[in-house]
């Protein structure tokens, strides 16, 4: 009974000591105002920092009490002298557990919201999750959540991660990328220099160019639009004799020196005409005359080349025996006859240019020979005959 009174007396002696100055002195100035410094300016929304870091407004005889700079109150020193009722010695101040959100309950133990006898009510009304926080006021999972990664507010650069994955901002399944290396997919990527991902993620540069500083560079110079590198010059390969349709495609080896590039195919010489090379004859009506087209329906076979016999055009030089697909031969074909075989063989006045298979089958242009018949001979599916011997 004795025991319970005298605990009983020193509630009271609290709560009258509260009454009369509470936690800090009461000394008013020459306009009557409070001197409240512990109670009024510790607590107050101003030192709880919703006016910036501490130390920049904290005056040189107080000090800054809280977790950081950011979230830490101005408070009266202990100087080894206790602090007054109501009042908790914490690193070097003054301050009062059980009302400031800096020191909420214990020592440097910050509080998002309100702290009310010692106890942190957050703004989120304590409905977060054990992996959430409550973050500006909504729950938050610091540990998935890319804007608050780890920590309230703590977000993710999504150039250098993809993911937050426990707390830590991640690339993929390694941590997040650093210096020059971007997030690129599930890896980081140096976008100075990768090819693949120069100066930004998924800019692959073209055929023979390197990433250089984060541009896609030909020798000195970058290519424009329609142009790949080729060594060290940009070409246009729809445009250039030099670099026709590919790299290293000169167009004067097969058109001769005056041929052109166009569209990235190289014209007979001075001519305007591309040579198809192994065309069908629903591709060419000379193909279709020179191998019987009307029974072959489109399925003749002819060799068309740049030829410069007399001017430059594109000659049929070789033109595949009519024989539906059967590989034997029902009738042989004709060529140019100014350039039977191969360029440049020119038969004579009155002669034709028989094709036919050298070994009297075959399936291919590779296995058709050209000769120039004479005038009293026929051009049958073994070659040249006189035409006494087909009587």
């Amino acid at each position: 009974m004795i025991k319970n009174l005298i605990r009983l007396s020193a509630v009271l002696s609290i709560l009258l000591a509260l009454a009369a100055g509470g936690c800090a002195s009461s000394n008013s100035d020459s306009s009557g105002s409070s001197n409240n410094t512990n109670n009024t300016t510790n607590n107050s929304t101003t030192n709880n920092n919703t006016g910036g870091a501490c130390t920049s407004y904290c005056p040189s005889d107080k000090v800054c009490v809280g977790k950081s700079d950011d979230h830490a109150t101005c408070a009266d020193p202990c100087n080894g002298i206790s602090c007054p009722s109501g009042k908790t010695c914490c690193n070097g101040g003054c301050v009062d557990l059980f009302n400031d959100s800096n020191n909420c309950g214990a020592c440097l133990a910050f509080c998002d919201g309100t702290c009310s006898e010692g106890k942190c009510i957050d703004a989120c009304g304590g409905a977060c999750s054990a992996d959430q926080a409550c973050c500006n006021g909504m729950c938050a999972n610091i540990k998935s959540d890319m804007n608050n990664c780890g920590a309230c507010n703590h977000q993710c650069a999504s150039d250098q991660a993809n993911a937050c994955v426990n707390g830590a901002c991640m690339c993929g399944t390694k941590a997040a990328c650093s210096g020059s290396k971007v997030c690129c997919g599930n890896g980081c990527k140096d976008v100075n220099s990768d090819p693949f991902n120069c100066g930004a993620c998924g800019k692959e540069c073209g055929q023979g160019e390197q990433c250089i500083n984060g541009q896609c560079m030909c020798g000195s110079e970058t290519c424009s639009a329609g142009q790949i590198c080729c060594g060290n010059y940009c070409a246009d390969i729809k445009n250039d004799a030099h670099n026709c349709g590919e790299c290293g495609h000169d167009c004067s080896v097969d058109g001769g020196s005056s041929s052109q590039c166009l569209q990235g195919e190289c014209t007979c010489g001075s001519s305007s005409e591309v040579c198809g090379g192994e065309i069908t004859s629903s591709d060419s009506a000379e193909c279709a005359q020179y191998t019987g087209d009307a029974f072959q329906q489109g399925t003749g076979k002819c060799l068309e080349e740049c030829c410069h016999t007399n001017s430059d055009y594109c000659a049929i030089t070789k033109a595949q025996p009519m024989d539906v697909g059967i590989g034997f031969p029902l009738a042989p074909a004709q060529a140019d006859t100014n350039n039977c075989g191969s360029c440049g063989t020119q038969c004579g006045s009155g002669e034709t240019c028989c094709c036919y298979y050298a070994m009297g089958a075959g399936s291919s242009l590779n296995d058709v020979v050209c000769d120039c018949c004479g005038a009293n001979q026929d051009c049958t599916i073994t070659g040249c005959q006189d035409k006494d011997d087909n009587n």
